[in-house]
């Protein structure tokens, strides 16, 4: 969401900022390594949270050039072949940070030097990631809903074709068309003109001549078509075949203030395969749903019959050692009716004895 915003104006009609901010990963080593945490840094690239997984990563040296990063899966086997890179090769950022681009993954180390050949750090990317999670939007004016720029179609043309902001790729200021006060630099596309309906040539606020495409059967990704796209961070098409002389204007000042360009492709986010690459936010928020709905039905029925055991394991004990009151009420009315025969017993032996003694008198 960080980098969608970034593509947009917000309501002040700057470039969108990070709407949220996520501390760096926690890294974990051995005892002896807990010195040599602190050099290493750890981030998610900007835009590249599709390549992470929940594998636990582990980071160690190969030889005096290269490192490695393996990932481990849940019963730590490993899944896939270790990625092998060496940071001489790789340029870093302003900040220290060499881009992994198999992972998706920014990383910093202070000394190279310190790492040894048997050191292992591990980390798992997506721990703590909510819980770490901050807002930095106050409000709603910080939402970067408009297009940075706007496209205008010249009223003089021939044809009834009209030109349309395809895509918005890049807003830096560094790498882009765009400068740091949200307009585009005099050297950036600023005009496309068709100098026949299947060529036509780009240029910049002068009018000088930035590239010209030929032999175009394709009226989509124009300056792509040209080989500007990537410096101009953006990309353009017509709706039709144009004709020879139609003219169609790029600018920062053509830009509509109720556009939803940018906040329409925030709200598709939900349906992009950001999740490991292979599932949307929305579809995979309803399986973690499910997920713990499943686990909470399955957990209640294990303690429905964790009750039944532990109540007849209870009866059984009873039975065996403990007291039970029907069963000493029914021995007490069997005693007390032995004791009632017993007793009649004695009553008719002693009349017996007594009439035996009174024969003899």
């Amino acid at each position: 969401m960080n980098v969608q915003n970034s593509k947009g104006l917000d309501a002040n009609g700057n470039i969108g900022r990070d709407l949220f901010s996520l501390r760096d990963v926690e890294v974990y080593s051995t005892k002896d390594n807990v010195n040599k945490l602190s050099d290493i840094s750890i981030r998610i690239s900007a835009g590249e949270s599709a390549k992470i997984t929940r594998d636990t990563y582990e980071l160690a040296r190969v030889n005096d050039e290269q490192f490695s990063i393996t990932k481990y899966d849940a019963n730590g086997k490993v899944n896939e072949p270790s990625i092998i890179f060496d940071p001489s090769e790789i340029t870093p950022d302003s900040h220290g940070y060499y881009k992994i681009e198999e992972l998706g993954l920014d990383i910093r180390i202070e000394s190279f030097d310190k790492i040894d050949g048997d050191d292992v750090f591990q980390f798992i990317p997506t721990e703590g990631a909510a819980k770490n999670l901050a807002l930095n939007a106050k409000n709603g004016d910080a939402l970067a809903l408009s297009a940075p720029i706007g496209v205008n179609t010249d009223s003089n043309n021939l044809s009834d074709a009209k030109i349309s902001l395809e895509s918005i790729k890049n807003t830096d200021p560094n790498t882009s068309a765009f400068a740091f006060d949200a307009t585009l630099y005099p050297n950036a596309p600023h005009k496309i003109s068709f100098t026949s309906p299947t060529s036509y040539i780009v240029q910049d606020a002068s009018g000088t001549v930035l590239a010209e495409a030929k032999n175009v059967t394709s009226y989509n990704s124009l300056l792509e078509q040209a080989g500007l796209a990537s410096e101009a961070g953006f990309d353009v098409s017509v709706s039709s075949q144009p004709q020879v002389g139609d003219e169609f204007f790029i600018g920062t000042d053509n830009v509509d203030p109720a556009d939803n360009f940018n906040g329409m492709e925030l709200v598709n986010l939900q349906n992009k395969l950001l999740v490991e690459g292979e599932q949307s936010l929305s579809k995979s928020f309803a399986g973690f749903v499910a997920y713990v709905g499943n686990k909470t039905a399955e957990l209640a029925g294990h303690a429905e019959s964790s009750e039944i055991i532990m109540n007849d394991s209870m009866a059984r004990r009873d039975r065996l050692s403990a007291v039970s009151l029907d069963e000493e009420a029914v021995n007490l009315l069997k005693y007390q009716q032995s004791y009632s025969a017993a007793a009649q017993v004695v009553t008719a032996a002693r009349t017996t004895f007594e009439t035996l003694l009174g024969i003899m008198r």
